[in-house]
């Protein structure tokens, strides 16, 4: 209550989540790996308080050709996209799993389901609301039962000599 009123939830949220992304106020939560307690609450901390793309200001950056050149990038889906090359995806990953390897924390948030097979030791898949659809190992939750429902369509998951493959399959035509 604040003066003898009930608080409104979603007006608390609304403040919560506009003094985290001004850096005026740090959620706090309790939780812990095993069992994954607290896992689904992280997770919805993160999507309720931590600003989306669409939050932030646009990227600025240089033309490669022509250092001179200024250029922006909104995040909107009418803007052309920035990714890594294939090279420079793999070095960014293998860097990843070195800190890992030497007990640093990583998180990665990737759609990249091969990449993610390839180098995760743990997945979590989030459903299209955001909530947690599966965690556990990479090979228990990267399956196509689990992909399908997700994405709405099929996938196939296909053991190579370099890893595991998972491919999208187009509908019929």
């Amino acid at each position: 209550f604040l003066r003898d009123e009930p608080l409104d939830p979603e007006k608390v949220l609304a403040a919560v989540r506009q003094a985290t992304i001004a850096n005026k106020m740090v959620p706090v939560l309790c939780g812990s790996s095993f069992k994954n307690k607290g896992i689904q609450k992280l997770l919805d901390a993160i999507v309720d308080f931590l600003p989306s793309p669409l939050d932030m200001p646009a990227v600025v950056g240089h033309d490669i050709d022509h250092s001179d050149k200024v250029i922006t990038r909104k995040p909107s889906v009418d803007e052309p996209t920035s990714a890594l090359d294939p090279r420079h995806s793999i070095e960014t990953l293998s860097l990843f799993r070195e800190m890992a390897s030497r007990g640093i924390g990583v998180a990665v948030a990737l759609h990249d389901l091969t990449s993610a097979v390839r180098v995760a030791d743990r997945a979590i898949a989030m459903g299209p609301t955001g909530r947690i659809v599966a965690a556990g190992a990479v090979s228990d939750t990267l399956v196509p039962d689990i992909l399908e429902p997700i994405y709405g369509i099929p996938f196939l998951v296909t053991a190579t000599p370099a890893g595991a493959v998972v491919t999208p399959v187009a509908p019929s035509v």
